[in-house]
């Protein structure tokens, strides 16, 4: 939550305080001058906890005035209800105002979850994959200008997709490609294509190990992966099907527009803690992480090399792409950063104040961008699977000149 809103909230519950201390001591001046001094206590009291719980530096960087205001506004309506003749004026007994203050109370715990949860509500937007749903009316996905030359039969046995949130677009476009519209008698229109699957990079390498899914789109493998490939005395192929810029982003209001590559291992290595260095503000740069199974982190890891990737706290890391982004974009980190793919930043992320960054001068548009990798298909080798040939028919047509067409004209670029 952030601080600005803690202070909000503190401004009704300091002044009921302040009312109830008035009203048993209202008769003599000290005991008014008393409430209105403990009132200010209380505010002090939690602007601390507020300071201690969240962190000054990172949770809050805008002008320091702002941060006052909240505590004049309380000291201003505890002095209206204490002082008699401000009562007086407005004609407010001691039960009415202490019933407003309760509602406001109310209101501003409401106001914060509302925001909360508008906050969510954008991260989920932000995806929306709906967008992407094979056959779907008006949906996103590319498409080819002329009937693919693979084409599987309403009852043929099909393999089941799923992958990373950055690379649906792509297998689902593949999917509206050469899959039947029907499949023995399932109506499309009152459910999501049931054979494409889109539950992130760590929960598809599970079905994929399961059963669940028979081929399963990512970035990359982490070490963590092929350990439990390897328990699981399952072997994998990598069938790279394209190539992917890996990019990182900054608030908008972050001046810094360009990193080398040596100054991104710095900052995420923890060497380099202050965005003055690399030619920005005198802010704590605050570096944030994704979850390690996700494609992103497995990308950061592999970027970083033999550098060691600093741990970061427990409320720095991000399971979702949609929370990571908003957490830069909409919640006032602009000292923050953070990474993805930029077909994910591009394309599927819709609003915010989120700026890419070049690397060593390059932007991530650039054919020389320095952080570029293949993306895959992944499968699993001799798995006895009635789809086991229509999986092969599927990664054959991939990497055929439709199937890298369709990559390109997703948005990333193809093989050749």
């Amino acid at each position: 939550m952030d601080l600005l809103f803690l202070f909000i909230l503190s401004i009704p519950f300091n002044a009921m305080i302040a009312m109830i201390v008035a009203l048993c001591l209202r008769k003599r001046l000290l005991a008014k001058i008393t409430g209105t001094v403990l009132a200010c206590f209380g505010i002090t009291i939690i602007w601390f906890i507020s300071l201690l719980a969240i962190g000054f530096s990172s949770a809050y960087n805008g002008p320091t005035w702002l941060l006052n205001l909240p505590a004049v506004l309380a000291l201003a309506a505890t002095l209206l209800f204490i002082w008699k003749p401000f009562r007086a004026k407005l004609k407010l007994s001691p039960a009415i105002a202490f019933a407003v203050l309760f509602i406001l109370s109310l209101g501003a715990i409401i106001g914060v979850q509302a925001y909360e949860n508008a906050v969510s509500g954008v991260a989920a937007e932000q995806i929306a994959l709906s967008e992407y749903e094979p056959f779907a009316e008006h949906n996103r996905l590319a498409t080819l200008s002329e009937a693919a030359d693979l084409q599987f039969a309403h009852d043929a046995a099909l393999p089941r997709l799923d992958g990373a949130t950055a690379l649906y677009p792509l297998y689902a476009a593949f999917a509206q490609a050469v899959y039947p519209k029907q499949i023995d008698n399932y109506n499309l229109r009152e459910k999501p294509f049931p054979l494409v699957d889109c539950t992130r990079t760590d929960q598809a390498f599970k079905n994929l190990l399961a059963g669940a899914a028979d081929i399963v789109f990512l970035m990359d493998l982490s070490p963590a992966m092929l350990a439990a490939a390897e328990e699981a005395g399952v072997t994998l192929q990598l069938t790279p099907i394209g190539r992917e810029s890996f990019v990182f982003f900054v608030n908008g209001r972050n001046p810094v527009e360009n990193l080398s590559l040596a100054q991104i291992k710095g900052i995420y290595s923890g060497e380099i803690t202050d965005w003055r260095v690399v030619g920005g503000r005198n802010w704590e740069i605050h570096a944030f992480q994704r979850n390690e199974e996700s494609g992103s982190q497995i990308a950061l890891r592999k970027m970083m090399g033999e550098t060691p990737v600093m741990r970061p706290n427990k409320e720095d890391i991000y399971s979702t792409m949609g929370g990571f982004a908003e957490v830069v974009s909409y919640k006032n980190y602009k000292n923050a950063i953070g990474y993805s793919f930029r077909y994910y930043m591009t394309e599927m992320i819709q609003g915010g104040k989120i700026k890419m960054l070049s690397v060593d001068g390059f932007s991530p548009s650039d054919e020389n961008y320095p952080l570029v990798a293949h993306f895959y298909a992944l499968t699993v080798v001799g798995r006895e699977s009635e789809c086991a040939e229509n999986i092969a028919l599927l990664l054959e047509w991939i990497l055929s000149e439709q199937g890298q067409y369709l990559v390109e004209k997703t948005g990333y670029t193809p093989l050749s």
